[in-house]
């Protein structure tokens, strides 16, 4: 249904549930704003991003990931200085419930040693 209304949900798996974070029109706002919700989310925590891996996801389109990765990336170093953003292919069984082209954020507290 949401394709055919041309609906782009936005979603937030924490802590093994998923929420609804949003939705949009138009691809690029909801890209964006999923900009806005790792940054809200590192906020909250006075993060030191340090701390935390973070990774890019995407279904097919790996140009567009790259393009998103570059989007993260700016507004990652205007606040934080330069990160590590790696970008991995999203696998078969998410890919079932989101369709082919999925794309987001990945973000995981690294282990303290």
């Amino acid at each position: 249904a949401g394709a055919l209304l041309g609906i782009k949900p936005i979603i937030t798996l924490k802590e093994g549930e998923i929420f609804p974070s949003g939705i949009g029109r138009v691809r690029k706002k909801t890209m964006l704003k999923t900009i806005d919700l790792l940054l809200a989310y590192l906020h909250e925590r006075a993060a030191n991003i340090s701390r935390y891996s973070i990774a890019v996801g995407y279904g097919y389109d790996m140009a567009e990931a790259q393009e998103y990765r570059a989007l993260v990336l700016e507004r990652l170093r205007g606040e934080y200085g330069e990160v590590a953003l790696p970008v991995y292919q999203i696998g078969a069984t998410i890919g079932v419930h989101t369709g082919p082209y999925p794309i987001g954020l990945g973000i995981v507290e690294k282990a303290l040693l």
